[in-house]
């Protein structure tokens, strides 16, 4: 025997729903009409979710959605927004290597940080989110020139001289666009200390949609990067990209902005 529904509960869930694009709330009898019910009974209705905080009344006598509801919404849209997903993947990734880690995009040729976490360690990472770095020298921005079209690396590579910032910096074209196909097969990057002495980086790329929309890293000093821990952090952080990628695809955020 299936189990019944309660009408009430049903006739609640009708009245919220008519208050959907009324941005200037709703009166008794505009309710009513919207739900279907009579004046007396969208009355009772409204003044119990009233009493609940689903609905507010204006000194105008105009009913509107409440502060309960507005605060419930907005707390699934935070836990389903992109920089939530972000936030609590970089996390996990930091927490497992005990290193820290970043997520970065490609905003105007530049590789700029949109998510950090790091753990308590010293010999830290110095950087923070918002930070603009080169391209072509950095585990993150290698992976996203990577997977952009052949005609966005040629113009980037006609941008500027690549410019040595260690001895290990690649700065000739061809030497970069190898690496970048290398990138592509193998599913991740290494920054060997190409952007600084010292340090060493993984990144993988954070695909959606089969689109590449963001880079994945952990970084560290190459005196705790060793050869003996580097293939457990590529197979970690590429990984922790995928499963970043597969939870924006399944909440619908096809965007990092």
């Amino acid at each position: 025997m299936a189990t019944p529904m309660n009408g009430s509960v049903v006739k609640a869930f009708n009245l919220l729903a008519a208050f959907k694009d009324a941005r200037d709330g709703l009166s008794l009898v505009e309710a009513a009409e919207r739900s279907g019910m009579t004046v007396p009974t969208a009355h009772r209705f409204l003044r119990t979710l009233l009493s609940t905080g689903a609905l507010d009344l204006l000194p105008n006598h105009r009913y509107v959605i409440g502060s309960a509801l507005r605060g419930i919404a907005f707390a699934d849209a935070a836990t389903n927004s992109a920089a939530a997903v972000l936030a609590h993947h970089v996390q996990q990734l930091a927490a497992h290597v005990r290193e820290t880690a970043h997520v970065a995009t490609l905003d105007k040729d530049m590789v700029r940080y949109v998510a950090k976490a790091e753990t308590q360690r010293s010999l830290k990472i110095v950087t923070q989110i918002g930070t603009a770095l080169e391209a072509y020298c950095t585990g993150v921005g290698k992976v996203l020139l990577a997977h952009k079209p052949g005609e966005y690396v040629e113009r980037y590579l006609k941008g500027g001289d690549l410019i040595a910032l260690t001895p290990r910096t690649l700065t000739h074209p061809d030497a970069l666009v190898a690496e970048l196909r290398k990138i592509r097969e193998q599913g991740y990057a290494l920054d060997d200390e190409e952007f600084e002495t010292g340090l060493r980086c993984v990144a993988a790329p954070v695909r959606v949609n089969g689109s590449t929309i963001a880079a994945l890293s952990c970084s560290g000093p190459t005196t705790r990067f060793t050869d003996e821990v580097l293939a457990s952090h590529i197979l970690t952080t590429v990984r922790r990209a995928q499963l970043i990628g597969q939870e924006l695809e399944r909440k619908h955020l096809y965007r990092i902005s």
